[in-house]
């Protein structure tokens, strides 16, 4: 358990720096610009809390159903998998 938890925040440290690299490098000359005000800010968090109270039960449905198929096998497919 361990194990598998500290190769996924490894996987994690990689994205990120590929990431990073990737913007720092700029090969394409893309400019990043960010609203000057927090207006936009403002607007966004609530909209992140919502979407993520909102999709968190429809998500945890779906792995219960997931964890069901795989843990019963014998009742979807002849003789199981």
């Amino acid at each position: 358990m361990l194990y598998t938890a500290i190769c996924v925040q490894g996987i994690v440290f990689v994205m990120l720096a590929c990431m990073s690299y990737g913007i720092y490098i700029n090969e394409e000359g893309q400019t990043y610009e960010f609203s000057h005000s927090f207006t936009v800010f403002f607007v966004k968090l609530p909209c992140t809390i919502a979407l993520h109270l909102l999709l968190y039960p429809e998500v945890a449905v779906g792995l219960d159903i997931m964890k069901f198929a795989n843990q019963n096998p014998g009742q979807f497919v002849r003789n199981g998998s």
